[in-house]
């Protein structure tokens, strides 16, 4: 009903139960969850280890971590540019190997 939507703006009515900070949570988005530079890190370094992976056809193997490592770097220093990070890995020797 109209009340009850003006109450909780068009939440879930789980909210009703939520805490404050929870609310907030809700609101916020997951951005908000990674707000540690090691999550941050992580985040980054998943986000090229599965482009990467996908670029090459294959898994990359544990001999490619520092590998891996100075790729999430340039990303993080890059600010974040997915399109940066997608041109290096394309202009990688390793992806110029395999196709």
């Amino acid at each position: 009903d109209e009340e009850t939507y003006a109450i909780y703006g068009g939440l879930p009515l789980t909210s009703a139960y939520a805490s404050p900070v929870e609310l907030q949570h809700s609101e916020d988005g997951p951005a908000a969850l990674v707000d540690e530079p090691a999550e941050q890190y992580a985040v980054a370094q998943c986000a090229v280890k599965t482009m990467a992976e996908q670029l090459l056809h294959r898994q990359l193997e544990s001999t490619e971590l520092d590998w891996l490592d100075e790729r999430t770097a340039e990303f993080v220093a890059s600010g974040y540019d997915f399109t940066t990070m997608v041109a290096d890995l394309l202009a990688d020797e390793r992806y110029r190997q395999v196709h």
